[in-house]
């Protein structure tokens, strides 16, 4: 398929088009000529897979994707570029313009000579650039969850079936993820782990709502599962991200437009009741976790004491400190609220 081709291509016309930038300059003909042809390569990726192009550091890597970009002599040199940006992450979105393409070129060569993400958010909101998202934090698109995982290889989005990410659709419209993830195959939980599939899914239904109703149907239907989906802090931190960045997308849609500040103001109050559902449960998950350690060592620190006798010294000695830390009375009170 041409996206997926195009994906394959990309790292190595990205970092030519920025070789060539810094050698000339941004309106020298070659490299016009250059950046409309990736530019095409971009729209194709977009058009085949409707997901986003995602840039992101892990460690002394550069991942596109998820996937380490090829070691290549040209690649690394784009690599430090990006590292040289000061930034964890570049989202280019579906919808991204040449304009905004060229303005990240631009980034990326240094003809702009601004690094970090604050600056760099200011700079592209004042170019009123908003398919092109800087994060401080890196970004994997797919959990490392070994459902998901096969040989230490990431299953990606673009690498799904039509069926199954159209099946993936329907069940997510019925609240139906949950129950059939359970006994789904990797293909389907690779889609159910993909945090740019989900916003873009996500997204794509919101944005036809008209009514405040139905925006928060469909917010629910992604933040109930979100929220199932939560076993450690790391997911609540990642899937609170996802709904953060379908809202910005939201309100940079809807900024401009006088007839959704009343959707614009709903959002913003399911938001913070979805964000409120998601603390609790990352704290739910926290307390489970801690209690179960908790009765754990309770039940050694009884089996231990069953064969010390009860004058001696160190019964003597345990159970004085076993009173000085006392019982967890908030576990008591946690049940009379």
């Amino acid at each position: 398929m041409a996206g997926i081709k195009a994906y394959k291509r990309l790292p190595k016309s990205m970092a030519q088009l920025v070789s060539l930038t810094k050698m000339y300059n941004a309106d020298h003909p070659i490299v016009k000529e250059k950046a409309a042809g990736v530019y095409k390569e971009l729209c194709e990726f977009f058009a085949e897979n409707k997901q986003s192009i995602v840039l992101a550091k892990s460690a002394d890597m550069l991942l596109m994707n998820g996937e380490k970009v090829p070691d290549d002599k040209i690649i690394m040199r784009f690599v430090a570029d990006f590292f040289n940006l000061q930034v964890g992450s570049v989202e280019l979105e579906p919808g991204l313009s040449l304009a905004e393409f060229d303005i990240f070129v631009r980034i990326m060569a240094k003809t702009e000579n601004i690094t970090g993400v604050d600056r760099l958010k200011q700079f592209l909101a004042e170019k009123e650039v908003v398919h092109l998202v800087m994060r401080a934090a890196t970004f994997k698109l797919v959990q490392e969850n070994e459902d998901v995982i096969k040989k230490g290889e990431f299953i990606k989005a673009e690498e799904l079936r039509p069926e199954i990410l159209e099946k993936f659709t329907k069940d997510f419209t019925e609240g139906k993820v949950p129950e059939n993830l359970k006994k789904a195959d990797k293909e389907y939980k690779a889609a159910a782990h993909n945090p740019a599939f989900l916003a873009g899914l996500t997204f794509d239904l919101l944005k036809a709502k008209d009514t405040p109703e139905d925006l928060e149907r469909v917010l629910w239907l992604l933040a109930d599962y979100l929220i199932d989906e939560i076993r450690t802090s790391r997911e609540e931190n990642m899937n609170l991200k996802i709904l953060e960045d379908i809202k910005a997308k939201l309100f940079s849609m809807w900024k401009d437009d006088p007839a959704k500040q009343r959707m614009m103001e709903h959002a913003d109050r399911v938001y913070g009741v979805i964000n409120t559902a998601l603390q609790l449960k990352g704290l739910l998950t926290l307390y489970a976790r801690h209690k179960k350690k908790i009765e754990s060592v309770v039940k050694k620190i009884k089996g231990i004491l069953m064969n010390v006798p009860a004058d001696s010294q160190l019964c003597r000695k345990t159970m004085d400190s076993l009173r000085g830390i006392g019982p967890v009375a908030a576990d008591q009170d946690i049940f009379k609220i």
